[in-house]
């Protein structure tokens, strides 16, 4: 055979698998940004933009405070909800079930406070909007002026 194509083919596959690798690892999550989700939080809260991995943390309830040390308030669509439904899958990795327990295990735990769940997204952002140190996540499609939005770095 000739050790040309041989080395061709090896290359190819090598591209291929390489190409693969890195639309795997450079999914919508890695880049902060989470499929037409927007991080929301009140109009005078002075952060405007949050690592990755510190909004994670906010948001699944494990730091519980803003850097400037005060309290945060998650608010969230319920998972019966179309966004929330998408927000339990694409940030919390999660099945609307499993949102479900995740936040019932960590309340009953004494972990944290349950998040303010809304059914409706425009009650979620109210509740944004009049809640100092808040922060939630709702549909680009459905954000307003009237709370800020915040940016996800990596």
């Amino acid at each position: 055979m000739n050790t040309k194509k041989i080395l061709n083919g090896k290359v190819l596959r090598l591209s291929l698998l390489l190409l693969l690798f890195t639309g795997l690892t450079s999914s919508s999550k890695m880049a902060g940004n989470y499929n037409g989700l927007v991080v929301i939080t009140h109009s005078q809260t002075s952060v405007g933009q949050l690592k990755k991995s510190v909004f994670e943390k906010m948001i699944f309830g494990e730091k519980q405070t803003w850097p400037n040390g005060k309290a945060v308030f998650i608010g969230l669509c319920k998972p019966t909800n179309p966004t929330g439904i998408q927000v339990a899958k694409d940030i919390f990795d999660m099945s609307a079930n499993e949102f479900n327990k995740y936040w019932l295990g960590l309340v009953f735990e004494g972990k944290c406070k349950a998040p303010a769940l809304f059914s409706d997204e425009d009650d979620l952002i109210n509740f944004i909007a009049n809640t100092p140190n808040s922060i939630g996540v709702i549909s680009e499609s459905s954000y307003k002026t009237k709370v800020k939005r915040i940016t996800i770095n990596n």
